[in-house]
């Protein structure tokens, strides 16, 4: 599992604090520092942080009972 995250991003600090809070390990990749992550994903149309990357899927922006609904489905065990 991945997660893109830029600077000065109160989102994706909320978004890597629930990850931490429900035991779900992820890489965190800054696209403030990786500018080619950042170009393909706004190829994707994905402009903004944070990006959830997971099973080949994303998920835009940070909604813990969005995020909490999508990983349970996938096979997690996720509380809001």
């Amino acid at each position: 599992m991945t997660l893109y995250t830029s600077n000065n991003c109160p989102a994706c600090e909320m978004a890597k604090r629930w990850l931490k809070r429900h035991n779900i390990g992820f890489v965190e990749i800054n696209l403030s520092d990786h500018e080619e992550q950042a170009t393909r994903l706004a190829r994707m149309g994905l402009l903004g942080a944070p990006v959830l990357e997971f099973a080949g899927d994303y998920i835009l922006g940070f909604s813990p009972a969005h995020w909490a609904r999508v990983l349970q489905s996938i096979g997690g065990d996720q509380g809001e």
